[in-house]
Parts: C-alpha cells; structure tokens; sequence
C-alpha cells in the first residue's frame, strides 16, 4: 500500500506531462472550417473538377481559387488551380494534387521500437487514405506554380536509358509476433510483426 501510495503521484505526474508536451497530429485541422474527405487507393496525381466537388456538396459559388486547400497525412499538400487565371473557380475548373496511398507511414507508431516495423509499405490496417479539401479565406495557402521552359523540347539531349526502382510488396501472410505460453500476442506490436 505505501508503495502505491509513493508511485500515484510519479504516475499521474508522468500521465500529465506527456499530454500536455509535444504535438499529437492534428494540429493542421481548423475546427472553424468544413471539410470534404476524398478515398485514396493508389498513388497518382489526383483531378477535381467544379462540377466533382459541387456534386459533393462542396460550398463551390463565389469560391476564390485562393481560398482552396488540400490535407493529406496531417499537412496542407501543394496544389495547382486551372482556372482560366480568372482567380475564381467555376464552371471548367480543377485542381490538381499529388495523392499518396495509405501505406505504413503511420504504423511506425504502434510499435514498441519503430525501427521494428517489417513492412513500412504495406499498412497493418488500411489501405485507404483520406484526403481533405476545405475553404480558407486569408491563409498563406500551399500552391504548386506551372512550369514552364523557353528551351524548345527538340533542343533537350537525348539520353539512353532511364533509371527508376521497383517494389514487390508481398503480403500473403500475417506474424503475430511473440507470444505468451497461453498463445496471447503481447499488446503492443514487436520486430517484424504484421503483413509480410
């Protein structure tokens, strides 16, 4: 009893400390605004047009294409607006925005050594990621600028050969990890649990 009686203030110190120190992911989100989730399955550049979003529910008349915004992974993503530099997206308009699947990003964080992770391209969950769109009105929002080159394309050197990386990502089978005598996995995750 006098240990517990000793340790319940350590405890609850230690409890409040962690709370209240360091960032917990969703500092990106203003409770102020609405937001409008999209489904990603693959990785890609991703296209919405006024009459996708207005669709939606999308508040699209009067929009400013200044006051768009993306969020995906916990951060404002840079976009491009084709608007036919009107500055207001209507009728004919998109964005465009790089969208990455759900892959093991995240899990890092349930393991009890985060370099234990065995498949960090594979999620031990889900394989959909949300992405969020929303209005913003007087916020230095993240842009994307068109490019473009005065060298004529005919100009450019040619080059033989092209170099990229290729990834197999095999997930047939699940490892529970270490377990006790009575065949429980332990409650947090270990060195090489998940999808293999």
């Amino acid at each position: 009893m006098r240990l517990a009686t000793r340790l319940l203030p350590l405890f609850c110190a230690l409890f409040l400390g962690l709370s209240a120190s360091g960032q917990i992911g969703n500092e990106w989100i203003d409770y102020n605004a609405q937001y409008w989730h999209l489904p990603v399955v693959e990785d890609g550049v991703q296209r919405l047009e006024y009459n996708q979003l207005q669709n939606a529910g999308f508040p699209v008349n009067g929009l400013s294409s200044a006051d768009l915004q993306v969020y995906s992974r916990g951060s404002a993503q840079r976009i491009q607006i084709v608007d036919g530099g009107d500055g207001t997206f209507d009728q004919g308009d998109y964005v465009l925005f790089r969208v990455q699947k759900n892959d093991g990003w995240l899990d890092r964080e349930i393991y009890q050594t985060p370099g234990d992770q065995n498949n960090p391209h594979y999620s031990n969950f889900n394989d959909t990621a949300r992405v969020y769109i929303t209005r913003l009105s007087g916020v230095n929002l993240a842009r994307t600028a068109l490019y473009s080159s005065t060298t004529p394309i005919e100009t450019l050197p040619q080059i033989g050969y092209v170099l990229s990386r290729s990834l197999g990502s095999y997930h047939e089978g699940y490892f529970f990890g270490v377990q006790d005598q009575n065949g429980f996995a332990l409650p947090w995750y270990q060195e090489a649990e998940g999808w293999y």
